[in-house]
């Protein structure tokens, strides 16, 4: 984590950071379902912070990541309400889209979302590796930034 993110985190008392993509940043507050590659860090009861990415960043195993490039303005927190890792595209359900992005509504939409984001940032793994790894699914609490 860089040291801006460290240094936002640590003046609004949060657990952590969901990095959110910029043409996907429209929250109005209410209930946000977010996928992540195979397992995420977050916690349920935990609070963390939604930046913009505005450059998208990378790693290579064996490699040192490169960060993305994140923007703190105007930004909403969200509280963990549920975590799920490791999930199978074949066992996620309709239920499990509610609240997601617009575009994000089903299995296929999903593939296509985890693949356009991932095989920039894990050019080390193809696209059937990434689509191997599963995913994990948050629920979080959505609120404008205190």
């Amino acid at each position: 984590m860089d040291q801006e993110s460290k240094e936002y985190i640590l003046r609004h008392g949060l657990d952590g950071i969901i990095r959110i993509p910029q043409d996907e940043y429209n929250f109005s507050g209410g209930l946000f379902v977010h996928f992540n590659l195979e397992k995420t860090d977050c916690e349920v009861g935990k609070s963390y912070v939604l930046p913009r990415i505005l450059k998208s960043g990378y790693s290579v195993r064996g490699k040192e990541e490169v960060l993305p490039e994140l923007s703190f303005e105007n930004v909403y927190h969200g509280v963990c309400l549920e975590v799920h890792n490791h999930l199978a595209y074949e066992s996620l359900k309709p239920d499990d889209f509610t609240y997601s992005f617009l575009h994000i509504q089903n299995v296929e939409e999903l593939k296509t979302y985890i693949l356009q984001r991932y095989t920039k940032s894990r050019g080390d793994l193809s696209e059937d590796d990434i689509l191997k790894l599963g995913v994990s699914r948050m629920l979080l609490k959505i609120e404008p930034a205190r």
